[in-house]
């Protein structure tokens, strides 16, 4: 509930509950990871990296390995978010160590979801690649549909980045999809943003406006910040639209995306007709 649509309330209440001292380590590994990953999901390093480093910390202290395996790639995240590209790479090497000797798939995805982030973060579009089709290929078996999403989330970006406008089409739909069934608030501005990317690169600037003003809504509503990694794909999109609108329509189609509805800006990046 937290991760897909409430992460402001979910933040609201760990920080009340979560207050210093020595708690029991077991309940406190996954309390500061769930901390960490909120803070991750909304690109707030400062806020995300001190959880993590609690919750590895409690995870070590408690033996619980699932747990130490899933704050560490978190961890990793979150440092590459702060730009500390080595201890980013350091926390990815000890979460694959600690997963090596875990029969946990959900451990193994969120490896993969690691270095396939850190691969978006260092440019290196065929580690992203690769990790996210074994992650997509995991979650479809294990029928883990929030990390098939995201799975095939970083493989639209990938083939995006590359050049491949129409490849890229099919991956987002099917991740925007998953999306609106879970109700996933962080994953649906990244589409909609992704989806005026493509709009508004491609000829389509009125539609990209409203997309990027819709997604703009959706992530504030989330309490979240441009993930870096988005943020020239975006200023992209933007140069491009006013460039064939001019700058006060663009404003204005943009600011006609920012009243939209999300089930409506979610159905105008589907091409489904209008209700």
């Amino acid at each position: 509930y937290w991760i897909t649509r409430a992460t402001t309330e979910g933040v609201r209440w760990l920080d009340e509950l979560l207050v210093p001292g020595h708690g029991n380590p077991e309940v406190d590994a996954w309390a500061y990871f769930i901390r960490g990953f909120l803070a991750v999901l909304q690109s707030d390093p400062a806020a995300a990296r001190p959880a993590l480093v609690r919750a590895v910390a409690a995870a070590q202290e408690s033996g619980q390995l699932s747990a130490l395996s899933h704050s560490l790639s978190m961890a990793s995240i979150a440092e590459n978010m702060g730009g500390d590209r080595e201890s980013a790479r350091r926390l990815l090497d000890e979460a694959e160590v600690v997963t090596a000797g875990l029969d946990d798939v959900s451990a193994r995805v969120s490896v993969l979801q690691a270095r396939a982030l850190n691969g978006l973060f260092d440019g290196d579009l065929e580690t992203v690649a690769t990790a996210s089709s074994e992650g997509a290929r995991l979650s479809r078996e294990s029928g883990d549909i929030y990390s098939l999403e995201m799975m095939l989330m970083n493989l639209g970006l990938t083939t995006l980045i590359a050049g491949d406008l129409d490849g890229s089409k099919p991956l987002f739909a099917e991740a925007l999809r998953i999306a609106r069934q879970i109700d996933d608030r962080l994953a649906q501005y990244a589409l909609l943003d992704a989806f005026g990317y493509r709009a508004a690169t491609t000829g389509q600037a009125r539609l990209g406006a409203q997309l990027l003003g819709a997604a703009e809504t959706v992530r504030t509503g989330a309490g979240a910040s441009v993930i870096a990694f988005l943020a020239p794909l975006l200023a992209q999109a933007e140069e491009s639209a006013i460039a064939a609108l001019g700058a006060s329509s663009f404003e204005a189609e943009l600011k006609a995306g920012k009243h939209l509805s999300r089930g409506a800006a979610v159905g105008l990046a589907l091409g489904e007709p209008a209700r």
